[in-house]
């Protein structure tokens, strides 16, 4: 008989594992804290990885259609001069590579592909787990129990579940926080085919195009007392009024009342994030800094593969534990790289900012290429 699963969390990492058992003809149930009218209008890029992972969720074209297509992404300094740049396709091809999305309409897409969807049950905030030989238990605020033959966790960085069942897991801050925010029309010239990075002593600006002539913005500033020193997009355009004018005018074509704040923070590499009869997805197990845009990717990643394992082992057990091993290593190099990666970044010293500046310009594209193959390789047949 096929088992029965019990999901804690309707984000993306849920809903695409939701969409994958149902696939294996398994059934699930979604329980959620949130309601799912209230999302953050955050931007997400979607690599061709996870593109590939929605491709077996049967999302792919539908994906596509609703995003923009992006060629390549610009690194820049803060007075506007080009420093390098990275291809998101490894070889020509007239396939999607890099698709840019808003992570409400990412999550209205996945709700879509949901069967049944009384399975999705909003307002249930998981306050327990439990588990025997023969079910996993979930308790939640109200008094309410589900129980079915496996829980998987997907609640995210601050997971509940992880924090009862591996005590010593640490979320690390990175020193330094993100405004976002969404242009809901660029000002004309604006090049839509590709996304920025302006990296700067001020901090880093991320301009990444949208369908429908929009654009998402991030900006990371260094914050190591994790306190929101900026508290308006007026505040923001005067800390960056030093930088190249392509930064200013999106910032001023904004909406602020779409500023969203947070602190950066990661998950340090865990040996394990499955127990038993309860397995940890996306966020909760390998929460990552966003420098490789990879967070959403990773969660879709893990759906795919979660699911095919519950799918063709004898018992959940040997499932989640084979889910674990096929895991753990890629995602917690994916975590090692995104963390180095935003320190170099985040370089506010002005003669350091200058040789980088200098050094970035004559890296090949073979360096860029090598960290791009390793993150789009993968492969969903193992």
């Amino acid at each position: 008989m096929k088992p029965s699963i019990i999901i804690a969390g309707g984000g993306i990492a849920g809903l695409s594992t939701a969409i994958a058992l149902q696939q294996q003809g398994i059934q699930v149930t979604v329980y959620d804290a949130q309601d799912p009218n209230v999302t953050p209008g955050i931007g997400l890029g979607i690599g061709a990885n996870a593109i590939q992972a929605l491709d077996t969720l049967q999302l792919k074209s539908s994906f596509i259609a609703r995003g923009q297509s992006l060629s390549s992404i610009q690194f820049i300094s803060a007075r506007g001069r080009k420093l390098n740049a990275t291809k998101f396709a490894l070889q020509d091809s007239n396939e999607a590579q890099y698709v840019s999305i808003l992570r409400s309409e990412l999550l209205e897409l996945l709700r879509s592909k949901i069967e049944d969807p009384s399975t999705i049950i909003t307002g249930k905030k998981c306050v327990d787990v439990e588990q025997n030989e023969n079910k996993a238990i979930l308790r939640f605020q109200d008094g309410s129990v589900a129980e079915a033959d496996a829980v998987i966790s997907a609640d995210g960085i601050h997971s509940r579940i992880r924090r009862q069942l591996f005590k010593t897991a640490r979320i690390r801050p990175a020193g330094y926080s993100c405004w976002t925010g969404v242009a809901p029309r660029v000002p004309d010239g604006f090049d839509g085919t590709f996304a920025t990075e302006t990296w700067g002593p001020a901090g880093r600006v991320g301009i990444v195009p949208l369908s429908d002539r929009r654009a998402y913005w991030f900006i990371c500033i260094n914050d190591h007392m994790n306190k929101r020193t900026i508290e308006s997009l007026d505040g923001l355009i005067d800390h960056f009024k030093g930088y190249h004018t392509a930064i200013l005018d999106i910032l001023r074509a904004s909406d602020p009342d779409q500023i969203s704040y947070q602190p950066i923070m990661d998950l340090q590499p865990m040996p394990r994030f499955t127990k038993g009869r309860v397995a940890l997805i996306g966020d909760a197990a390998h929460a990552a800094t966003p420098n490789l845009g990879q967070g959403a990717c990773q969660a879709i990643e893990d759906a795919v593969i979660l699911a095919k394992e519950l799918g063709r082992q004898a018992t959940v057990e040997g499932a989640l534990r084979r889910y674990e091993q096929l895991r753990l290593k890629r995602v917690n190099k994916i975590t090692r790289i995104s963390r180095m990666l935003g320190v170099v970044a985040q370089i506010e010293n002005e003669f350091i900012t200058s040789v980088r500046n200098i050094v970035m310009p004559m890296l090949p594209a073979s360096f860029n290429n090598k960290q791009l193959e390793f993150i789009y390789r993968v492969d969903f047949n193992d």
